[in-house]
């Protein structure tokens, strides 16, 4: 199915390029715009390409198999041939300049949109040589003064976050007008029992007013920098139509695939934005009138709408094809989905579902702010090059000796030499001392899925790296007893949170895996007296250094077994907190960043008979 082509080739900055760089858009009925861009200006051509050179072009890229391409080298410093059909939903392909002349189907293909370029530019870009034929009618030279008004590349170029912000930004005039309205509506009810509220959120909203005063200043230097023009945010009773001019002012610019997908998700996280700002003082009203009607049809409503919209936020931000947006992109539904009673019911009407509501606005504003750096954040090259035997030999030895950090440097220096991203992540989290060098490394662990792929095949869930891989993983007692031994061999593991591990205590420390476990947490899970004894008398637990033991059953015979063991010496952090026989008196608090910890009695006791022990003691 045919679409709007985008053809962009060659770079103004690259004195090695004769032409500069041009940005073709084609439409589907053959209305085709140039833009050509050089150290000396920008011209721009408008015209018609022939209904038998666009069947020419599509048969082409049909034999190249679109978007499909062979693997290709990219000579230092060459030109990128940059092919989009149908915008962000749709394709592309990314070929070095002179590789796709011997590319069936795609060196026809680019010989005819070049050809194209050639003839809409009237002979200015002389990219191929001249055609015996016409392929390009009604041409016409875009006047010099219209090109700051009609052209996106003559205005100062936006990232990605900026188009998003352009579009999302709006979301708090309209929610704040959208519930003043709402407001108006119920008051014209006569519902006595509204009253209360109805007022009560009117000062609110006064109060609020300065917030959204400031979102609209803050959209306005925004599109004063881009360039943009845009009027201010008008009075109420004319944002509708400012808001739907809007997209007039700002998709000039939106010159790229990526571009116009963030935009796309801008627009959408606007939805998403005011569907949970109506929702949240929606249940507020319920809470002073939980069987008025009509206001538990507006919550079925708006339940509704944020369902749809947060899904389709998710596959808007997957569009932008940016790893690190991918892959937090599901967040907001996960978010919506896990709201206590919005989707399965209307919507809360109860001051607790009130508040859990108020609270996702909350954090889905600050979700939604953090797009803007991960939509900015250039994606990690790829490695170069697959690792060498010399590489898989030594992930072994540093899977076997995941304690041993020094095998990962040495892994590190020789995966740098293909550029390989990992080695990165490692040196961040081995030697990273400056301030953002933690959210680098975490931006390259979630643009790295692969990374944690094969582990979450065999159940783990919630992973966390240390030292440039996965270092602690959550998993249920039942899928570490059946494929501990796969999970042990796919990462250099060091930590342990064990879930559903009721009764099977004793059956997890006689596993062989855990001699090389530093943490394991128990957390929570009735662990009694004798899977505590079980795990005392276990040589694999000696390496463990801290114990999560926390609200359990324990009695003084299991903590007796922990004091007692011959194989727990090592073992620094021992959290019993929750536990009927808790050795260690409650947290003092001396500042806002400290805490002490001091044993009982019956802790000191327990020093008495078998020694200092490093966990009674926390500071």
């Amino acid at each position: 199915m045919r679409d709007r082509i985008y053809y962009s080739v060659g770079s103004e900055h690259n004195p090695g390029d004769p032409f500069g760089r041009s940005w073709l858009v084609i439409e589907v009925d053959g209305r085709a715009r140039l833009d050509q861009f050089t150290r000396a200006g920008h011209s721009a051509w408008t015209g018609t390409v022939a209904a038998s050179a666009l069947d020419k072009l599509w048969a082409a890229l049909e034999e190249a198999k679109f978007p499909a391409m062979p693997r290709h080298p990219v000579p230092a410093g060459s030109a990128i041939r940059d092919l989009n059909v149908g915008g962000p939903d749709g394709k592309s392909a990314y070929i070095a300049y002179h590789v796709a002349e011997s590319l069936p189907g795609y060196n026809v293909a680019f010989h005819v949109l070049d050809s194209v370029i050639r003839q809409i530019s009237e002979d200015t870009v002389k990219c191929v040589p001249a055609s015996d034929s016409r392929i390009v009618e009604a041409i016409a030279r875009v006047p010099a003064q219209d090109l700051d008004t009609t052209t996106p590349q003559r205005r100062p170029a936006i990232s990605p976050g900026t188009a998003f912000l352009l579009a999302y930004l709006p979301a708090r005039r309209v929610a704040h007008l959208a519930q003043l309205e709402l407001l108006d509506l119920y008051a014209t009810l006569a519902d006595p029992a509204l009253d209360h509220a109805i007022e009560f959120s009117r000062r609110a909203l006064k109060i609020e007013k300065s917030k959204v005063d400031d979102a609209d200043k803050r959209l306005a230097d925004i599109a004063s920098k881009a360039g943009l023009g845009l009027p201010p945010v008008p009075p109420a009773r004319d944002v509708p139509a400012w808001l739907a001019a809007l997209p007039g002012h700002v998709r000039p610019s939106l010159t790229t695939p990526v571009l116009e997908a963030a935009w796309k998700a801008g627009e959408r996280a606007r939805l998403v934005s005011i569907s949970v700002a109506l929702a949240a003082h929606i249940a507020y009203l319920r809470c002073a009138a939980p069987e008025n009607p009509d206001l538990r049809a507006e919550a079925e409503d708006r339940a509704r709408d944020l369902e749809a919209s947060s899904s389709a936020l998710t596959a808007d931000l997957t569009a932008t094809g940016l790893p690190l947006v991918i892959s937090q992109a599901g967040n907001v539904a996960e978010m919506v989905s896990l709201t206590n009673r919005l989707m399965h019911t209307p919507t809360p009407n109860t001051s607790g579902g009130y508040r859990q509501l108020n609270e996702l606005v909350r954090d889905l504003d600050t979700f939604l702010e953090g797009k803007v750096r991960q939509l900015d954040t250039a994606p990690p090259p790829a490695a170069c090059a697959p690792p060498t035997t010399e590489e898989e030999a030594l992930l072994a030895r540093i899977i076997a000796t995941p304690s041993d950090l020094g095998l990962r440097l040495e892994f590190a220096a020789l995966a740098e030499r293909r550029n390989d991203p990992r080695a990165k992540l490692i040196k961040l989290q081995l030697t990273g001392i400056e301030d953002d060098d933690h959210q680098k490394a975490m931006d390259l662990i979630d643009s790295h899925p692969e990374w944690t792929a094969r582990l979450e095949e065999l159940g783990a869930r919630d992973i966390k790296f240390g030292a440039g891989f996965p270092d602690t993983i959550t998993v249920d007692a039942a899928v570490l007893l059946a494929r501990g031994a796969e999970l042990f061999a796919a990462a250099p593991l060091r930590g342990l949170r064990v879930r559903a591990a009721k009764g099977r205590v004793g059956e997890i420390v006689r596993l062989p895996l855990l001699a090389t476990i530093d943490v394991l947490d128990l957390d929570d899970q009735a662990v009694a007296d004798d899977d505590v004894i079980a795990l005392a008398a276990s040589s694999h637990a000696a390496r463990l250094r801290q114990l999560d033991l926390r609200y359990n059953p324990l009695t003084a015979r299991g903590i007796e077994a922990l004091a007692a063991s011959p194989h727990l010496k090592r073992l620094e952090v021992v959290n019993l907190d929750g536990n009927p026989a808790d050795p260690v008196d409650r947290l003092e608090y001396y500042d806002e960043t400290n805490q002490h910890a001091v044993p009982t009695e019956a802790g000191k006791a327990l020093e008495a008979k078998h020694g200092p022990l490093r966990w009674l003691r926390r500071s």
